[in-house]
């Protein structure tokens, strides 16, 4: 196993023991996705289990196995209630400035934890209680949300105990975020 697939294996086991369901996700090798399909629209974004759903967990034993039988797999955290988290994921500047509009408008300024994605980032939330759905530019352009029956892709290495750290930061809404590297169900089988 080589040190960054240690990583992703001790960055899955650290989501998890804060209550994150995890599930393992495809990987790229090169410019290819490893579920094998050419010409994949959602390389190393998509599930290695068919019934993530029911079979995301933060139980240790499954988690160590998906890793060892997949040593590269990018890690899904599932979002919603189970996990209690909603995260809204904002690509590019489009995205930042009409997020950003929209807390302003609503006086919603919360200092967040935050990850660095390939095109923006990942606001993380705590879930509000009540059902929140899914959606992709609905909010705004550039604005998804990632709510009860999703997942996202989270950075391979864990939160850890000092932030800002490799992909996460603590951010201000109201401030530009400082650049960096990409950052409750039943159990699995």
């Amino acid at each position: 196993m080589s040190p960054t697939d240690s990583n992703a294996m001790k960055a899955a086991l650290e989501y998890a023991s804060r209550g994150w369901y995890v599930i393992p996700l495809h990987s790229n090798e090169g410019s290819n996705c490893t579920c094998g399909n050419s010409k994949c629209k959602s390389a190393g974004k998509h599930p290695r289990i068919n019934d993530w759903r029911k079979d995301a967990t933060t139980e240790t034993s499954i988690i160590k196995a998906w890793w060892t039988r997949w040593p590269s797999a990018n890690i899904g955290i599932v979002t919603g209630r189970d996990s209690g988290m909603v995260v809204v994921d904002v690509d590019g500047d489009e995205g930042d400035a009409a997020f950003r509009r929209l807390c302003a408008e609503q006086n919603f300024m919360p200092e967040t934890l935050t990850a660095t994605t390939g095109r923006g980032r990942h606001h993380y939330f705590a879930h509000p209680g009540v059902e929140v759905p899914n959606s992709a530019r609905t909010v705004a352009d550039g604005v998804d949300v990632r709510g009860d029956g999703g997942y996202i892709v989270a950075p391979l290495r864990g939160i850890g105990a000092a932030l800002p750290t490799h992909g996460w930061q603590k951010t201000s809404l109201c401030s530009r975020p400082r650049t960096g590297s990409s950052g409750a169900r039943a159990t699995g089988k």
